[in-house]
């Protein structure tokens, strides 16, 4: 059952998984792990929320081969309650967000003669088609579109361990020591805004990065 659109951030509890369909679909899942805090009776307490992330096609590319265990991440997309049975045929029920946008701070380097360059992706919702990524000199905007086939059932033997909520003071998946940046073999680091997601080099300065609006990209068929 679909509930809204929502936008959260929180860490990857583990690395991601590419699954390859039958029908030439490419889905990479994430879990990704959201801390809250409250105080009750001056005491703050954490709490930790477990959501399944599905992203698809292009978008599933990009977070299997940037994203690792740890990163911080930003996710939007539709809220939906999915509805599943375990190995022992117990019913379940997973918060489970169908991304569209992901979004992650640009590693940060000592800025060289190199020029910058991006890569832009924006999902058309209306028609299904995806804005394939090109790298662009900075200041430039290209893109070429491609139609992206609907989204099919998944055909995989693969479990997923049920998610929930923590209300441990600690929790090692929320809080790794690398939470706040890639890990140091990633090469690029991509962020989003108005519905455009964009990729940057690892040397790219975040202060320095502009962005383009979904909006301003004129698109061809």
């Amino acid at each position: 059952m679909s509930l809204a659109t929502i936008s959260i951030v929180g860490n990857l509890a583990k690395e991601p998984e590419l699954f390859n369909l039958n029908n030439g679909q490419k889905k990479t899942t994430l879990v990704l792990a959201v801390n809250s805090f409250k105080t009750d009776k001056n005491k703050r307490e954490k709490r930790t929320d477990y959501y399944k992330v599905e992203t698809w096609d292009r978008l599933a590319d990009l977070a299997n081969t940037y994203l690792h265990k740890g990163n911080q991440v930003t996710v939007s997309g539709k809220f939906v309650m999915e509805k599943w049975v375990d190995r022992e045929g117990n019913s379940r029920i997973t918060p489970t967000v169908q991304a569209n946008q992901l979004a992650f701070p640009p590693r940060q380097r000592p800025s060289d003669s190199e020029p910058r360059r991006s890569e832009v992706i924006s999902r058309d919702a209306s028609t299904g088609s995806v804005l394939d990524a090109v790298p662009l000199e900075a200041g430039m905007v290209q893109d070429e579109v491609q139609t992206a086939p609907r989204p099919a059932v998944e055909n995989s033997d693969s479990h997923y361990d049920e998610p929930g909520n923590s209300e441990e003071s600690e929790e090692e998946n929320a809080d790794g020591e690398s939470k706040d940046e890639p890990d140091d073999d990633s090469e690029d680091a991509f962020a989003t805004l108005d519905g455009t997601v964009v990729s940057v080099p690892p040397d790219d300065d975040s202060a320095a990065l502009s962005y383009q609006k979904a909006s301003e990209i004129k698109m061809s068929a």
